[in-house]
């Protein structure tokens, strides 16, 4: 009996401390708020990470222990329900027969599942030839070895400048495909 009524008096001391904070936090300041529904919106909709990381390096081989690419970001946000890695600062090194392929971007999103890789901003891929194409997304389908882009692009190579819509990069049959609206140029200037 005398537990059950101890029981009681620390959860009616329970209750009315957290009443009388709920009544002090609404009194502090006398003044009211103005709500801004536009960023409590996006506060709500946007849903904290998993897992945040810094100075993140991830590798891949395939079933003969060969590696296959190299990915490094500055940081990186993973979200477990998605299967998803959200970079910042993305470089991506692949190999293809002894040949070196470097992307870079502003940000990107790895998949943990399929380990595609889709990077966004100011993308450039540095060919191993020294050709440079530069374009806003970049998709490299991991099971297809393929690079792709919808957008612009632009090739530099030398003196010439090559701009496009869409392209297709296939590392092992070492092709290059642009897709729509070509048009080439030759820069004198450049040497």
């Amino acid at each position: 009996m005398l537990r059950v009524e101890k029981v009681r008096k620390v959860f009616l001391c329970f209750a009315l401390l957290v009443i009388l904070v709920i009544v002090l936090i609404s009194f502090k300041g006398g003044s009211k708020k103005e709500i801004n529904l536009e960023t409590q919106k996006k506060e709500v909709a946007s849903d904290p990470a998993d897992v945040k990381l810094l100075n993140v390096t991830y590798s891949t081989v395939n079933e003969d222990n060969i590696k296959e690419w190299d990915l490094k970001a500055d940081s990186a946000s993973y979200f477990e329900d998605r299967e998803r890695l959200f970079l910042e600062e993305v470089e991506v090194t692949l190999y293809s027969d002894d040949k070196i392929y470097h992307l870079t971007g502003d940000e990107g999103l790895f998949d943990t599942k399929t380990r595609d890789i889709e990077i966004k901003g100011q993308v450039e891929v540095v060919m191993p030839d020294g050709t440079e194409l530069f374009t806003e997304t970049l998709n490299y389908d991991h099971q297809k070895k393929l690079m792709t882009s919808k957008d612009k692009v632009s090739i530099t190579r030398g003196k010439v400048i090559i701009n496009g819509i869409g392209v297709v990069i296939n590392p092992k049959e070492k092709k290059l495909l642009l897709l729509d609206k070509v048009r080439a140029l030759q820069n004198a200037k450049k040497k």
